[in-house]
């Protein structure tokens, strides 16, 4: 959650002062980059564990329904920072 609320963030930074956009920015964009490949990947991982996990225990429907709606929701974000280069370490703009 820190971390997309720190690209909004970032994001609303540089679209109202355009002078933040440059060479100054860089380590930040790359900073956030990385974290958010550690971040964005481990939460898909652990939400694919986690509905595995539910999936082959004895638990109601229910609960199998909600472990696969939650690891779909991290496929999701994931996808997400991927279309949109929100991982990696460069700092392209």
């Amino acid at each position: 959650m820190a971390v997309m609320l720190a690209w909004v963030f970032l994001a609303q930074l540089m679209e109202t002062n355009l002078d933040w956009i440059g060479p100054r920015m860089d380590g930040p964009l790359i900073l956030l980059r990385l974290l958010s490949g550690l971040v964005f990947i481990g939460a898909a991982a652990v939400g694919l564990w986690n509905a595995w996990l539910v999936l082959r225990s004895k638990r109601r429907w229910v609960a199998k329904v909600w472990g696969v709606v939650l690891a779909l929701g991290f496929l999701i974000v994931l996808y997400v920072t991927l279309i949109f280069h929100l991982i990696g370490y460069s700092a392209n703009y």
